[in-house]
């Protein structure tokens, strides 16, 4: 199946803004657009019904997803099945990605020869179970004429929806990140994972991020965790463990329970996961206020934050001194992107501020901002990062 060009949505970033507070970001959403409305109607022509027999409606979608809008890339009545072979998942995530790295690097004002590391996310390949093989971030590098993949330098983190403050403290704990000039990119193609008729495909949206940085002189980092769930593998399956040809290149990677469905499709135990959420969640947040403690927070960007995530997260920050920080949500309007949520909504907040009691609102340098991510695993990551620029 031959991929459709995509032009990128309209974004109208603000180029200066953007280089004034030092990460050049940059992303690529497809033109795509499925309402709640729409997704329902796909979950009832595919014979889906709702725990009581009766048909999805927009309205329930939104509830039991919190999202109102995903972003596809192939329209919703073409996109193909998770089994569908001829599906060029890997050469898609790269191109969506080259659109992302392009723009960031153009907003960093740097060319591709100037980058001094490459580092690469997408769970694209491990969900759908395809083997992964060569290196998502050789083929960039290849593709956008960069400097030679160096093993141990450049790479790619597995790591799904924690990805990237797995990055973020790998980065940080190598000195040859330091002063180095870093491009981060994730790129996703989650549409086409899971059975036609799983309601938990409104979730998700493709789309890609990047982030051009340098670590040192653009942000340092304060504190840095990751956390791994023993038990928990089982709460997300993809349809096989895909065969990693490339194991050179691999920095970080996270286990998917193979698939139990007859057919190989990925599945999630979504009441699973969230009850995980909120039995975890306090002593998490208890570890985000012990990071930022002497630091001043100010604004905390959570994977998922969205409805009533969003509110019980809300609801643990007085008691932990944390009442005034802000807390941004944007998967009702783009969906969850995967490993580049986190990244959409930090590209979004720097380049349009927030609103709160009348005042447009923004980053300046010396802010403190946490990221607070969780996947598959399931794994957490906390890091806690102040703006020099």
């Amino acid at each position: 199946m031959a991929m459709p060009e995509i032009p990128i949505i309209e974004q109208n970033l603000q180029e200066e803004a953007l280089r004034a507070r030092g990460i050049g970001f940059g992303r690529f959403l497809p033109r795509w657009t499925v309402s709640a409305a729409d997704f329902a109607e796909r979950l009832n022509r595919a014979g889906a019904r709702r725990s009581h027999g009766e048909p999805y409606t927009a309205e329930g979608v939104r509830d039991s997803t919190g999202v109102e809008n995903r972003h596809y890339l192939f329209p919703i009545d073409k996109t193909p099945d998770q089994n569908d072979a001829e599906l060029p998942r890997l050469k898609a995530v790269i191109g969506m990605a080259k659109k992302a790295v392009r723009e960031a690097l153009a907003n960093k004002g740097w060319l591709p020869s100037d980058v001094d590391a490459l580092l690469f996310t997408t769970s694209a390949p491990l969900i759908h179970g395809d083997q992964i093989g060569p290196s998502p971030s050789k083929l960039l590098k290849a593709a956008m004429n960069m400097r030679p993949w160096v093993k141990g330098r450049d790479g790619d983190v597995w790591d799904e929806c924690s990805s990237l403050g797995t990055t973020l403290k790998h980065v940080w704990e190598n000195s040859q990140y330091r002063d180095a000039k870093v491009v981060y990119v994730t790129s996703e193609v989650n549409s086409s994972w899971g059975a036609p008729g799983n309601k938990h495909r409104g979730l998700f949206s493709d789309g890609a991020v990047a982030a051009a940085f340098i670590p040192g002189e653009d942000f340092e980092v304060i504190a840095a965790d990751t956390q791994e769930f023993p038990g928990t593998v089982g709460y997300f399956e993809g349809p096989s463990q895909p065969s990693l040809t490339d194991q050179e290149a691999i920095i970080s990677f996270a286990e998917a329970k193979p698939s139990t469905n007859e057919k190989g499709y990925g599945d999630m135990n979504g009441k699973a996961v969230f009850a995980w959420a909120l039995r975890h969640l306090p002593d998490l947040m208890e570890n985000v206020r012990k990071q930022t403690r002497e630091s001043g927070l100010r604004v905390l960007f959570v994977h998922q934050a969205v409805g009533k995530m969003t509110q019980f997260i809300k609801g643990l920050m007085p008691d932990r001194g944390l009442g005034d920080v802000y807390v941004p949500e944007n998967i009702r309007i783009h969906g969850n992107i995967g490993s580049a949520t986190v990244p959409n909504l930090l590209l979004e907040v720097f380049q349009n501020g927030w609103e709160a009691n009348g005042q447009r609102l923004y980053l300046q340098k010396g802010d403190v901002i946490s990221i607070f991510v969780f996947g598959l695993g399931m794994k957490a990551a906390q890091v806690a990062l102040r703006l020099l620029k």
